[in-house]
């Protein structure tokens, strides 16, 4: 495929340099690697994980350990592309990127390579290691196994977990591998926020798929009305849960998701109480409302989106007997929880992290066909150009935008 214009030999970067220390970089940028392609990036929403590097150079227990430009909920459209890339690309396309890369050769890229899990946990890997793609850029895996996102040599976009860091998407071009890049039909009337939402999104299809459970006329209740919560919520909808409960600290964020968005069918406010142990059993009072009103003891599915202690406890006391409670908030990495209430009932309780194998383009689906609808209006704040990321972020911090959004989208170029 040829283009009039010649691609980019340089990249403009966003660099975190320490605590509220970002700079505007100008780095060289090879050409795209074979099995890669090169992509302006155009859209990128802001994260929680990103606000946490941004005010502490860390992220919980991962620190930076050098300079890192952040961002992973992204879109672009291709500018190059490297030679051996199989799918269909043609320069111009639209295309969200799934940033996380695994080493494609572990027993959780590779279901054959090893027989455990503990065997999987121990391979080694040297993915990103060789000359040339470190750094920036990023190996292109083998191959994608269903539960890849748990490899433990993938290296994250944004994240410190790995050394050298990959750098993640605030930057205006980069080269990433063509398996990861999720085109966007032009047919569509998708914007590059709706794309670059496909991140989060993907998060909470894993999340159902984790739940082992189908949600169509299911008792949901989703803990946490943040983007992840909210886009749960929408997934639930889509795939036709009866009753989509949300409850938060927030009543604007609460009211949001019911009466503006209307992904969910009802919604609690929780104020945080002292001292906090009690929160949960507020949470149960006020649940006990909706459950008595639909004549069950509890939901068939909870979603715990916050990570936050005493949301796990009251998940674990609203679920039903024989429910699931599906954990994606990262929170505390100690808790006390009610056991016995989840082992006497039944009640699973399973973590699910990121995204894995085909939760992308489910996510692309739904998106596409109409599934989820109003997905942009997430985003609650633009701001347009490299100069002004650093003033994202500081709204960001502030709340994204109040009742008018929970997101903050970085714009590089016009839609």
């Amino acid at each position: 495929m040829t283009d009039s214009r010649s691609p980019p030999t340089t990249t403009t970067a966003i660099v975190l340099h320490g605590p509220k220390d970002l700079r505007i970089e100008t780095l060289p940028l090879p050409p795209p690697p074979p099995g890669h392609l090169q992509i302006e990036i155009r859209s990128t929403t802001l994260c929680g994980s990103d606000l946490h590097y941004y005010n502490h150079f860390r992220n919980g227990n991962i620190v930076c350990t050098e300079p890192l430009a952040l961002g992973h909920e992204s879109s672009g459209t291709v500018v190059a592309i490297g030679e051996g890339v199989e799918e269909e690309f043609k320069i111009g396309d639209m295309v969200a990127l799934e940033v996380g890369i695994p080493c494609g050769e572990c027993g959780f890229c590779d279901p054959g390579a090893v027989s455990s899990p503990a065997e999987q946990s121990r391979a080694p890997s040297t993915a990103g290691q060789e000359a040339g793609e470190g750094g920036a850029e990023g190996k292109r895996p083998k191959q994608l196994g269903p539960r890849y996102n748990l490899c433990p040599s993938l290296r994250f976009r944004s994240s410190a977990k790995s050394t050298p860091h990959l750098w993640g998407t605030l930057q205006t071009h980069l080269n990433h591998p063509s398996p990861l890049c999720h085109l966007i039909p032009s047919s569509s009337t998708i914007t590059f926020a709706d794309a670059a939402l496909l991140e989060p999104l993907a998060v909470a299809v894993h999340a159902h798929r984790r739940s082992g459970l189908s949600t169509q006329g299911k008792r949901v209740l989703i803990m946490g009305s943040g983007a992840i919560g909210l886009l749960v919520a929408v997934v639930s909808r889509a795939y036709g849960a009866s009753h989509i409960i949300t409850a938060d600290v927030s009543s604007s964020r609460v009211a949001f998701g019911v009466d503006d968005l209307r992904w969910a069918t009802a919604g609690y406010t929780v104020l945080p109480s002292s001292p906090p142990t009690t929160t949960a059993e507020n949470v149960k009072s006020l649940l006990g409302d909706q459950r008595s009103r639909a004549g069950v003891d509890g939901f068939d599915i909870v979603f715990e989106c916050t990570g936050f202690p005493d949301a796990v406890a009251a998940s674990i006391y609203a679920a039903a007997p024989g429910a699931v409670v599906v954990l994606i908030g990262m929170g505390h990495p100690e808790m006390v929880l009610p056991v016995s209430a989840a082992a006497l009932r039944e009640v699973d309780v399973k973590g699910s992290f990121r995204y894995g194998k085909g939760d992308y383009a489910e996510a692309r689906r739904l998106l596409v066909e109409g599934g989820v609808e109003g997905v942009g209006r997430l985003v609650g704040v633009r701001v347009n150009g490299v100069e002004r990321v650093e003033e994202g972020f500081r709204v960001a911090a502030e709340g994204g935008g109040g009742g008018r959004g929970v997101k903050v989208e970085c714009v590089f170029g016009e839609e």
